[in-house]
């Protein structure tokens, strides 16, 4: 069974995601986090779960910003890494952000909001 962290500081944006994940993988596990800070002590603390985990980073947030959270992220354990397959959901539809995105190895891909079921079936069926 996988797992799926939206961290994203927009609240309603974390509702939506938990909406569409339920309705595709009904009974899903899923954990939302309103900073960066949270959802990587999250994702360090369940390092013991063997459980392959989808994650959803939003990339502008106030305090750490997706960026400086994927700073931190490369910083954990080879063990809990390879278990994250790392997504950024942003707004964004800036070139220079999309760029720098395909620079960063972790990112398996750029995913613009809205979520919704039907980019996130693309994702599973690709990525699953």
């Amino acid at each position: 069974m996988e797992r799926f962290v939206i961290i994203d500081d927009d609240a309603i944006n974390n509702i939506k995601c938990r909406f569409v994940i339920n309705k595709v993988i009904p009974g899903a596990e899923i954990n939302t986090f309103l900073t960066g800070r949270d959802g990587l002590d999250f994702l360090q603390a369940g390092a013991s779960k063997n459980v392959y985990t989808f994650v959803y980073l939003d990339i502008n947030m106030p305090g750490m910003d997706g960026w400086e959270a994927l700073d931190h992220f490369e910083k954990f354990d080879e063990k809990i890494k390879s278990k994250i397959k790392m997504f950024l959901l942003s707004s964004s539809v800036d070139p220079a952000d999309i760029n720098r995105a395909k620079t960063i190895p972790r990112i398996i891909e750029y995913v613009v909001k809205p979520f919704t079921i039907e980019n996130f079936s693309e994702i599973l069926r690709k990525y699953k």
